[in-house]
């Protein structure tokens, strides 16, 4: 039975990941929930591929009980793409409770070596979105706070993948705030 898991683990993983199609990666991996309920892989791909759906809902519970059942090197991954499906959920909502919740999630991944710089660049994009439809006086304190992560990013973590493009954010919103003031 363990092999037939893993091998709709695979399929599913690939269908997903690789070839981007999440209905089919969803149908393959239930069927692996079915054989076991209680498999953290193949809840956490069953949750990649709700995100690539955009079904956030079930992407969300998918990934919160992976962070029930994972091992706990992996706890770190878990809570930045939990963090950014409830990210993507506060960007479609507004919800405070969302954006809390994927505060937190990348707080957490942020105690890990391994995910502390894309932690930051989640965090700043985090109070950055925010920043941008709050009211003046909250959009201030946002955009600080933003611009206090991703400062630290570039700082802490100079070869991190995307640091040109964090480079150019806060540049332009460092511009913003000199006219401004």
């Amino acid at each position: 039975m363990r092999a037939r898991v893993n091998q709709r683990i695979e399929r599913g993983h690939e269908l997903s990941q690789i070839h981007n199609q999440h209905s089919e990666a969803v149908v393959e991996l239930e069927k692996a929930l079915d054989l076991d309920p209680e498999n953290w892989r193949a809840q956490f791909e069953i949750g990649l591929a709700y995100l690539g759906l955009n079904d956030l809902s079930k992407a969300i519970d998918a990934l919160e009980a992976t962070l029930r059942l994972c091992p706990q090197d992996l706890v770190a991954e878990t809570q930045l793409r939990l963090g950014h499906a409830y990210r993507r959920r506060h960007e479609a909502s507004g919800k405070e409770s969302d954006f809390l919740r994927a505060q937190t999630c990348f707080t957490g991944a942020g105690k890990n070596p391994a995910t502390e710089a894309e932690s930051l660049h989640h965090l700043g994009m985090l109070y950055l979105q925010k920043g941008l439809h709050a009211e003046p006086e909250g959009a201030q304190v946002c955009l600080a706070t933003a611009l206090r992560y991703l400062r630290s990013l570039i700082e802490r973590h100079p070869s991190y993948a995307k640091i040109e493009e964090v480079r150019k954010i806060v540049d332009r919103f460092e511009n913003i705030q000199k006219r401004e003031s």
